[in-house]
């Protein structure tokens, strides 16, 4: 697992595995969450390529910052401290060749930011897992699992943090595999590893394609090692048909889910999840 303090980036990329850092430029407002809770945000950005079915060629950027443009709205609309994402491009050609971790922190009036590449072949691809955030984030790593699809790697980026009147935080932004129950339940494994290096209270977010109703699945893994999902009812769909739920956040018990709701703006083939969250006290 690759670990790196946090700090500040102007306008230089990252080429490490596990990056980030904080914008310097000129951000739009945004406002702020009500006191007391810790609002989360998870979605997958479908490598900005909107609602289109397949990625099959490169389009300009202008067709990715425009996608991202309308997510970036609907992340100031939502106001989250911190946002997961998944299927975020890190400057792969078929998607614009720029940044759009980087670009949405900046749009979004987000300026930490945290990310890994898990797709990494220079030329083709480079995207992964990412965090961006209106708090400091004061440590953040990433990693890609262990046990894998042959091609299509997944994995994990983690930053903590510090809310006001509360003790430190740790956020993971997870991407499971897509095709075999088998390999997520290890990868939850390998998750629950990272997690227990962690002396604070943990969150994870993010995309699991499960639905926690398998006989083998990952989100069962969790919950019987520790974690719960962060809502006070059936989590409702968070796919574009509506009749699967596999965008997830779990939390730590020290947390209270005041509220978990999704949201359907045409932005990429998932729905925003958003958990509102009582903040654990200071120890």
């Amino acid at each position: 697992m690759v670990r790196r303090r946090g700090w500040m980036l102007g306008a230089a990329s990252c080429l490490t595995a596990a990056c980030g850092g904080r914008l310097h430029e000129h951000l739009p407002s945004a406002v702020m969450p009500r006191a007391g809770l810790l609002r989360v945000m998870t979605l997958n950005l479908a490598h900005g390529r909107g609602r289109a079915p397949l990625q099959t060629f490169a389009m300009p950027a202008s067709f990715f910052t425009d996608n991202l443009d309308m997510i970036a709205r609907v992340i100031r609309r939502e106001s989250p401290h911190v946002v997961a994402l998944q299927e975020a491009e890190l400057g792969s050609p078929w998607a614009g060749n720029f940044n759009h971790v980087r670009y949405l922190a900046l749009r979004s009036g987000l300026p930490y930011f945290a990310s890994t590449a898990h797709m990494n072949v220079p030329g083709r691809y480079r995207y992964g897992t990412a965090l961006i955030s209106r708090i400091p984030l004061d440590d953040q790593g990433g990693a890609t699992f262990d046990a894998q699809h042959p091609r299509w790697r997944k994995g994990y980026t983690w930053a903590r943090f510090a809310m006001p009147g509360a003790g430190p935080i740790c956020l993971f932004s997870v991407h499971l595999d897509y095709r075999l129950h088998a390999t997520r339940v290890a990868q939850a494994k390998e998750l629950q590893t990272a997690m227990g290096v962690m002396d604070v209270p943990v969150l994870l977010a993010g995309d699991f394609n499960a639905n926690g109703r398998a006989a083998i699945d990952p989100i069962d893994t969790l919950t019987r090692g520790g974690l719960d999902p962060a809502c006070t009812w059936s989590p409702p769909p968070t796919n574009e048909k509506g009749t699967n739920t596999i965008d997830w956040v779990l939390t730590s018990r020290a947390f209270e889910c005041r509220s978990l709701t999704t949201r359907d703006d045409p932005t990429t083939d998932h729905r925003a999840v958003i958990a509102e969250l009582a903040l654990p006290p200071r120890t």
